[in-house]
């Protein structure tokens, strides 16, 4: 039996990896989006028996683009389920796809995952803002590269914040910092 496919609408400022991870565990196929524009192309892409479920971010549950997105939503002709919900609080959304046991989200925490600041105007920034938000979703390995003052490390806090393992520890490591053992392989 193929999985059910279920469209992630998560806006550019929330980590999405607690809902993620919550439709994983219940066997969904995932597409995330991060705009309405993008998440109507989706529905626009995919055969109307595929989707079975749209999962918005209350945040972004409003304005013109929403509008659209509920026209398009309303001419499926299959059953499709769409469900706004708050990223912060989802222990509703546990509940309401069966499970009754409360989320790490929900309990107090000393330690809370947010993505760290990410300032640009260019438009090669927003690409590569986009690229993160892209990949941040899967489970891959990402390797930035860069002059040293880049970003690079802040760019990788970025993408881990947006994954399934936000939750996990980030450990940075600085390459030039590790020591060889003195046998350099020269290049041809």
């Amino acid at each position: 039996m193929a999985k059910s496919f279920a469209l992630l609408i998560h806006s550019l400022d929330t980590s999405f990896a607690t809902v993620s991870k919550l439709l994983e565990a219940r066997d969904f196929s995932i597409h995330v989006s991060r705009s309405l524009d993008e998440a109507e192309r989706v529905l626009t892409a995919f055969p109307q028996d595929q989707m079975k479920f749209v999962f918005a971010d209350v945040s972004i549950c409003h304005g013109q683009a929403w509008s659209r997105l509920l026209e398009k939503v309303r001419s499926n002709s299959t059953d499709l389920a769409l469900v706004c919900y708050h990223p912060e609080h989802a222990q509703a959304l546990y509940n309401l796809l069966g499970h009754n046991t409360q989320i790490a989200s929900d309990l107090p925490s000393t330690q809370a995952v947010k993505p760290p600041p990410m300032i640009g105007e260019t438009p090669v920034f927003h690409e590569v803002l986009n690229l993160a938000n892209r990949y941040g979703a899967h489970d891959i390995t990402v390797l930035i590269t860069g002059e040293t003052g880049t970003g690079k490390e802040i760019m990788a806090q970025y993408i881990h914040s947006q994954g399934g393992r936000a939750d996990k520890p980030f450990v940075a490591v600085n390459c030039a910092a590790i020591v060889g053992n003195g046998n350099v392989i020269p290049r041809a």
